[in-house]
């Protein structure tokens, strides 16, 4: 599953950021809060992220969500877990992450690079237009299931075996 695991360190005052098995069109953002006690207390309480393409942002959330909602305390690894959608191959993207407890505020910001789907065969070649691996030649359209045969460099019929 492709993961970004965002750690703030409360009594560091720093982030941190993995970046776990990136797939192409998405990734779960995971943050996390950390001080060393099993209960994380807040005061004043405030964290968000945003996520940015050469200088647009494209999607940015802020918790607690509105000005009537508090976080207290947590004694669960990830406070959040939001899904960014839209991830596209070969593109560069940066994550700003942002909290502000008891007016100690750290920001920090991390660029990353999503990475093309794996190739299913050494022929296919990358179409940045499609975003996807295409054979050296179409699949037939007559109906019938094809297979790609790499030892042949072509598309090679399925025989139903329940006959």
């Amino acid at each position: 599953m492709s993961n970004i695991y965002a750690i703030n360190d409360l009594t560091k005052n720093n982030w941190s950021v993995d970046f776990d098995n990136l797939s192409a069109f998405y990734a779960y953002l995971n943050v996390e809060f950390i001080i060393h006690a099993p209960v994380v207390q807040f005061d004043d309480f405030r964290f968000g992220y945003e996520l940015i393409q050469n200088g647009k942002s494209l999607s940015s959330s802020t918790y607690p969500s509105s000005s009537s909602e508090r976080i207290i305390r947590t004694d669960q690894k990830y406070l959040i877990t939001d899904r960014l959608n839209n991830l596209i191959p070969d593109n560069k993207y940066q994550l700003y992450l942002w909290s502000d407890n008891r007016n100690v505020f750290t920001e920090d910001t991390f660029e990353f690079l999503i990475p093309r789907p794996f190739n299913p065969y050494d022929s296919w070649s990358w179409n940045s237009d499609k975003l996807r691996w295409e054979a050296p030649k179409p699949m037939p359209t007559d109906g019938n299931d094809y297979i790609w045969s790499e030892s042949i460099s072509d598309w090679t019929l399925v025989e139903d075996n329940n006959v």
